[in-house]
């Protein structure tokens, strides 16, 4: 049986790093720091964590679990019946509304080397930890295999992949304002071609 104190000291470590990240961005993030703030030792971190990666890698799993919710509650609103191409704009929209209301944490997410690191394995590890690199994989593939294009699923998730990620930039960094046209209409470009 697990002791609940180890359990609830690190949940709620996770909790912690992720509202300070929210707040202060991950570059900054230390153990030590965070047990301080925490009023723990930072001997009580090494028990859960063996270091600031293995800290930051479980926060990323878990920043990437809380995306992939606000997409399926987004999805849930709309019931069963939406297509693949509309299950790749909820989650885009979602991706891009989370930049403009959490923009360090996206960052942590999409920009950090953990998060890149995470990319990176997507495309030999089939089951990732990551719930919405996961999810995201599957769209393009019923996307695909629903609609018969004649674009393969790595170049469509590329394509779509950096529409997101570039447009989420000029969100964050209030270049624009956030457009639903905008990301259906690019949508449309890169899976008609």
């Amino acid at each position: 049986m697990m002791d609940n104190r180890k359990t609830d000291t690190k949940e709620r470590t996770i909790s912690f790093v992720i509202d300070e990240i929210s707040e202060r961005g991950y570059a900054s993030i230390s153990l030590r720091e965070i047990a301080k703030k925490q009023g723990i030792s930072a001997a009580a971190l090494y028990r859960h964590f063996q270091g600031k990666d293995d800290l930051l890698n479980t926060v990323l799993i878990r920043v990437s679990h809380i995306v992939y919710e606000f997409y399926q509650a987004e999805r849930d609103k709309m019931g069963n019946s939406i297509n693949a191409k509309h299950n790749l704009f909820l989650f885009g929209k979602t991706i891009l509304q989370m930049f403009e209301s959490k923009p360090l944490l996206m960052d942590f997410l999409f920009f950090s080397p953990y998060g890149i690191k995470a990319y990176q394995d997507l495309t030999t590890d089939v089951d990732t930890p990551y719930s919405f690199l996961k999810e995201y994989k599957e769209l393009i593939g019923r996307f695909v295999h629903e609609n018969r294009v004649a674009i393969d699923t790595e170049t469509l998730s590329i394509k779509l992949w950096a529409f997101i990620q570039g447009y989420s930039l000029l969100v964050t960094n209030k270049i624009v304002a956030y457009d639903d046209s905008l990301l259906e209409s690019t949508l449309d470009d890169i899976t008609t071609k």
